[in-house]
C-alpha cells in the first residue's frame, strides 16, 4: 500500500503479483488438481495436465522473494533513509512458497489419467 500511495504503482502490482497473487492461484490450481482426482473428473485431463506443469514452472521461481527479502535486509543499512525489517510475515510467506513447492512436487499428474480411466469404466 505504501508502494502505492507513493505513486510507484508499477512496482506495487509486480510485488502483488509476485507475492500474493501467484501464491494464492499456486494454491488454488493444486487445490483444484487434488478435487479433480477425488471426483474422478474425466474432461479436460489434458488441460488439467498443463495446469499443472505451469504450477510446477512457476514453484521454481517462488522462492525469489524470498532471497530479495533477504538481501534487501542485508545490504540496506541507510538508518533514517530507509529501514528493511521482514518481520514474522517473511516466515509465513516462506512456508507457504515451500510447501507449495513440495506439493507440486509431490503430486502426481499420472493419477489425473488414472481417474479419468477408472471414471469411463
Amino acid at each position: 500500500m505504501e508502494l502505492m500511495n507513493g505513486e510507484d504503482w508499477p512496482l506495487a502490482l509486480l510485488i502483488f503479483t509476485a507475492s500474493v497473487a501467484v501464491p494464492v492461484l499456486k494454491l488454488l490450481g493444486l487445490t483444484w488438481l487434488l478435487i479433480s482426482i477425488r471426483l474422478r473428473l474425466r474432461g479436460r485431463v489434458q488441460d488439467r495436465t498443463r495446469l499443472y506443469r505451469i504450477i510446477e514452472f512457476i514453484g521454481r521461481w517462488s522462492m525469489i522473494d524470498i532471497f530479495v527479502a533477504a538481501l534487501l535486509t542485508a545490504l540496506v543499512t541507510l538508518g533514517r533513509v530507509a529501514t528493511v525489517e521482514p518481520g514474522v510475515g517473511i516466515l509465513a510467506f516462506g512456508g507457504v512458497v515451500v510447501a507449495t513447492m513440495f506439493a507440486a512436487e509431490s503430486f502426481d499428474p499420472r493419477l489425473m489419467w488414472d481417474a479419468a480411466e477408472i471414471s469411463d469404466g
